[in-house]
């Protein structure tokens, strides 16, 4: 028979933990907004220097007239066709859509051009 050692045995010490979860989740999301800060900074500092133009596509649209086209106006001529007067700030024209087409025409001065560009554009298309 076996005989029983006469010290019982001592209970298994398990590793204590200093923190809760909450204190190394919030570590984990310091250095996250940390790093992102820091992507951004990069990201701005980048741009400042115009090293991201070619992939922005509006990069040096923000000045007015500095390029592009802007829709002035627009007019609905029936249900499946719109007259719109677009400019670049140099130029302005005038674009008919339809479901079958679309036309450009260009607008000869700043007053009285588009009035009569509209009566004719409306006189040719109709109700499609």
């Amino acid at each position: 028979m076996q005989t029983q050692p006469a010290v019982a045995a001592r209970p298994i010490r398990f590793r204590e933990e200093g923190g809760s979860v909450a204190d190394s989740a919030t570590g984990v999301l310091l250095v996250l907004a940390l790093l992102l800060g820091g992507c951004l900074a990069a990201l701005l500092w980048a741009k400042k220097k115009g090293w991201l133009d070619r992939w922005i596509a509006n990069a040096g649209a923000g000045a007015p007239g500095a390029g592009g086209l802007r829709v002035e106006q627009s007019l609905r001529l029936s249900p499946r066709t719109v007259l719109y007067r677009v400019g670049d700030g140099r130029e302005r024209y005038l674009v008919v859509e339809s479901t079958v087409s679309a036309q450009l025409t260009a607008l000869h001065g700043r007053a009285g051009a588009a009035p009569a560009a509209l009566a004719n554009a409306a006189g040719e298309q109709g109700d499609d």
